[in-house]
């Protein structure tokens, strides 16, 4: 009977996770910000960026359901819906939050059949951790597909530029003509531009959305520029040499880390896939670590240690450039 409970109730759970990313009608979403763009045109309404969320957090609130806006300020929904829109799901958030939400329940719900209430606890920890860092991946893939793109755009920009087309008209080029996920980000720059923000509170909200040394470099350059004046075609030209020669250099350092990074998942990988085997080829042996007091806290310390010697490799092939 409690394993029933256990399961109904990570099935309620479920549910409210698939619920948050529920999209509202389209037709509604278009309406409100058909609203909000009409406002600011009548008002002359000044953005101002409020804090680490400005737009992955409360813009993007705006296009979820009723219930998502009030269940997403949850300190664990918020940190996956931001990760979502960082990582360009902004579109399709309800689809692979549902994905995350099946994932997590099913799993869940296979502990809790198990092993009862304990299963509970482990399979909502285990499967957010996985969610999360699965989404930590797409934005980190997204953000090197953005800086591998962002020194052709930065080129193209100055191009414009020298061809006598001001800042706003050289992003707009961007937009139009560049390649995924730079077009996309700078569409949005030119959005902001068009509807009323100031280019420099345009530029730092972008900085926030790709949090990477290049952009805040590039951002820096323009905000300064925008300030003191200059040739701001020389100044690009040569940020886009800087950020082509760091990338070279982060290649380096990738290559040559790259048998650090795969020692780091065999040694931490290796111990659960032990464990799997001898739990399906002679349970017997597993059982004490499941069922006994004294085998919960051993596999907790093992899982413990594994994890601190991850963590210590990772650190040990980190390289900051």
């Amino acid at each position: 009977m409690l394993s029933l409970i256990l399961a109904l109730s990570s099935g309620v759970v479920v549910f409210i996770i698939a619920m948050l990313f529920m999209p509202k009608d389209d037709a509604r979403i278009q309406a409100r910000r058909r609203e909000r763009i009409e406002l600011l045109q009548q008002q002359q309404v000044e953005f101002r960026p409020s804090d680490e969320y400005t737009y992955t957090f409360d813009d993007a609130m705006h296009d979820l359901s009723p219930l998502g806006q009030k269940i997403v300020y949850i300190p664990g929904a918020a940190v996956l819906y931001r990760l979502m829109v960082q990582a360009g799901y902004q579109q399709k958030a309800h689809l692979v939050g549902m994905a995350l939400a099946v994932f997590m329940g099913a799993v869940t719900f296979f502990l809790v059949y198990k092993f009862g209430a304990l299963g509970l606890i482990i399979g909502l920890c285990v499967t957010y951790f996985i969610s999360y860092k699965f989404l930590i991946g797409r934005v980190e893939a997204r953000n090197r597909q953005f800086i591998e793109k962002f020194a052709d755009a930065i080129d193209m920009i100055v191009r414009a530029i020298r061809s006598g087309n001001p800042v706003n008209s050289a992003f707009r080029l961007v937009a139009e003509h560049g390649e995924s996920p730079v077009a996309e980000e700078f569409k949005r720059l030119v959005d902001e531009i068009t509807y009323g923000r100031v280019l420099t509170e345009a530029l730092a909200r972008l900085a926030k959305r790709v949090p990477e040394q290049d952009v805040s470099f590039f951002v820096v350059v323009l905000t300064v520029q925008q300030e003191t004046g200059g040739n701001l075609g020389e100044i690009l030209s040569k940020l886009s040499h800087i950020i082509r020669k760091r990338k070279e250099l982060m290649l380096k350092v990738r290559a040559i880390t790259a048998e650090g990074r795969m020692t780091s998942w065999i040694l931490g990988s290796l111990p659960f896939f032990e464990f799997g085997a001898l739990y399906l080829m002679s349970p017997e042996f597993i059982e004490p670590l499941l069922t006994t007091s004294l085998g919960n806290i051993l596999l907790g310390i093992s899982v413990g240690l594994v994890a601190a010697g991850m963590w210590v490799i990772n650190q040990m092939i980190k390289i900051e450039v």
